[in-house]
């Protein structure tokens, strides 16, 4: 089995289409973000997909507060703007 807390596992599933996780609530770091969030994702891959086409850079970057457990010390939040 591979390691939950790695973004390749991520990247497979996102890339098959196999995205089930759930979180069984809402974190409190989400719910204060959620009215400027566009998009979050753990995969490296759909990340990337994102930037290429809608230009984004990255603004700020800090640990996760609150995580799930297999990603707990791994997770990172991030806000990103779109170029012009």
């Amino acid at each position: 089995m591979k390691d939950r807390a790695q973004p390749e596992l991520w990247d497979e599933r996102f890339a098959a289409g196999i995205t089930p996780w759930n979180f069984g609530g809402v974190p409190p770091d989400l719910k204060d973000r959620l009215a400027r969030v566009t998009a979050i994702d753990f995969s490296d891959r759909a990340s990337a997909r994102c930037r290429a086409r809608w230009r984004f850079e990255r603004v700020a970057d800090r640990p996760a507060a609150q995580s799930l457990g297999v990603v707990k010390g791994n997770e990172r939040w991030q806000v990103w703007k779109r170029r012009l």
